[in-house]
């Protein structure tokens, strides 16, 4: 069993998530300016927040939620949440999608979106198991289906959860996670 550590990103870590996302998804590599220059011309209006996981002290993976201004709906986000590929299937990609969820119940979301490509069958499994589903999907240029997925939240009283593993209470960050 590791333990991997969930952490709020720092500036310092741009080169590291740059890194990850750049293996995660090579075919839409973006330089390490580029990707600060998108956070810089993010709006401060809409919800934004990443998180990365470490182990070992090495970022491994990245999870995030955001509104952008063609979906600034108050209660509606996408989400990214993804790890380097040397260590998929390891349980990291799941504990930074259950910090985004955390985080995002305090928000009182709506709904969710994320792209996955088709070829992606192990995500897109996960996805699926918590209640995902297919929206849209498009060819991106590289041989490769985007598949665009979306989950709506269901009230359960009067508290809405988007998984029985999301807590009601907020959660303490950074946090250690045994996986």
């Amino acid at each position: 069993m590791m333990s991997i550590l969930i952490r709020p990103f720092k500036i310092q870590d741009y080169p590291a998530i740059n890194v990850v996302g750049n293996a995660a998804y090579p075919e839409y590599r973006l330089t390490l300016e580029k990707e600060c220059l998108m956070d810089e011309q993010r709006d401060p209006n809409n919800h934004f927040a990443r998180w990365v996981a470490e182990l070992r002290g090495r970022i491994v993976g990245v999870g995030q939620y955001n509104q952008t201004a063609s979906l600034h709906h108050e209660g509606e986000f996408w989400i990214d949440v993804y790890a380097h590929p040397d260590y998929e299937g390891q349980g990291i990609a799941a504990a930074l999608y259950r910090n985004v969820l955390q985080a995002l119940h305090l928000l009182n979301p709506l709904l969710m979106r994320t792209n996955i490509r088709e070829s992606m069958t192990q995500s897109l499994r996960y996805l699926k198991t918590r209640g995902f589903q297919e929206q849209w999907r498009r060819a991106n240029g590289w041989g490769n289906e985007v598949l665009g997925y979306e989950r709506r939240s269901v009230l359960i009283g009067m508290v809405k959860h988007f998984d029985q593993q999301c807590p009601e209470a907020p959660h303490a960050m950074p946090q250690v996670i045994a996986v």
